[in-house]
């Protein structure tokens, strides 16, 4: 999420925000706390790292969204010397934003111009970058220019022939569906549960994160502060008869933005403000599995993903942007990171009235 959305629309967030939808908050007594340790961290701030990505063979790509509209990677994040190196400053924007790998070394950005807390009309692009096998930059250029659609956030790989991606529109409060080679463009999800309800807010927003799951859209919405979920077709369309579910009402007034998936359908949600990860289970219940309000573990944690090499499944990797949206504890920020979480310790399956039941959680399903 964009830095000057987060000052506008999570400012005064209350706990009595909304009511969760499936059961209680679970109790954080019966839960191990998840180890974490820092990957690497920018030499500057403020400094806000926005989403994360992905190569085949398990490096990350980390966009950075203030000061600069930049692209880094880590090498092998799994090994305790990993660090944060430049590859790219995308050109006539301010900010990157989401990040998602179209084919194999191919990756496509989200970026936009800003105007205080406002994105410049008519300046959404979508950028790419693409690596030589050694990990340096092979070629950068535009995908497009879009001066007729809102704010690109979330981005997903529709996994179709030809490797087309899905942009949520957290401005208008829709789902684009691109082809990453032509730059053509169409909505293919429109519905009410996309956009803010409150559209006389300064800069309003609606959709945020979007993920693709067993035949299903998944997306948080952040004015709302909830999850949804729709079935699609092949083609990045609702499936026939398909309808809108809420999966959940997150609780406790928790500033929600990306999120990551499970195979067992729990969704790990990075809660900006509140500087948690929150796990949402398929009940709707949730439970703090990393970090606090005053902590600095995932202070302002913007992305999740699970690592995608034998060496790393069970890492949840995040980024944070330091407490920059609300400095932890009303005064203390940091440069941008990016942590690793181990999953590992994370056991709690059902906590119903004293009774516990435990096992392993997998990794994330790719």
């Amino acid at each position: 999420m964009q830095i000057k959305l987060l000052h506008v629309l999570f400012a005064g967030a209350s706990a009595a925000t909304l009511i969760p939808q499936g059961g209680a908050r679970f109790n954080d007594a019966c839960l191990p706390r998840l180890p974490s340790r820092i990957v690497a961290r920018l030499g500057h701030q403020p400094s806000f790292l926005e989403n994360l990505a992905f190569r085949d063979n398990g490096d990350l790509l980390v966009t950075q969204n203030h000061p600069k509209p930049q692209i880094y990677t880590i090498k092998q994040p799994w090994l305790k010397n990993a660090r944060l190196t430049l590859l790219h400053e995308f050109q006539d924007t301010d900010g990157a934003a989401g990040v998602v790998q179209v084919a194999p070394d191919h990756f496509v950005v989200a970026a936009a111009k800003w105007n205080g807390f406002n994105p410049v009309p008519a300046s959404a692009t979508l950028q790419f970058i693409r690596l030589a096998k050694n990990g340096s930059v092979a070629e950068t250029g535009f995908v497009g220019r879009y001066p007729e659609l809102g704010l690109f956030n979330g981005l997903a790989r529709l996994g179709d022939y030809q490797n087309s991606i899905l942009a949520a529109d957290s401005a208008l409060g829709v789902i684009h569906k691109f082809s990453p080679l032509t730059g053509d463009h169409h909505v293919v999800v429109d519905v009410p549960e996309l956009k803010a309800t409150d559209p006389s807010a300064p800069v309003p927003i609606g959709v945020n994160g979007i993920k693709l799951h067993d035949s299903h859209l998944y997306w948080t919405n952040s004015n709302t502060a909830s999850i949804f979920r729709l079935a699609i077709t092949e083609d990045g369309l609702p499936a026939k008869s398909a309808k809108v579910e809420l999966v959940s009402c997150v609780p406790d007034g928790l500033a929600i933005d990306d999120f990551a998936i499970d195979v067992r359908g729990n969704i790990w949600v990075a809660a900006v403000i509140n500087n948690e990860g929150v796990v949402v289970r398929p009940d709707g219940s949730t439970v703090s599995a990393v970090g606090s309000a005053g902590e600095m573990t995932v202070a302002s944690g913007t992305a999740l993903a699970f690592g995608n090499t034998a060496a790393d499944s069970h890492i949840l990797y995040a980024t944070t942007a330091g407490g920059l949206p609300a400095p932890v504890n009303g005064t203390v920020i940091e440069p941008g990171k990016v942590v690793a979480i181990d999953a590992t310790a994370f056991l709690c399956l059902v906590c119903d009235v004293g009774r516990l039941a435990i096992g392993p959680l997998p990794r994330l399903d790719l």
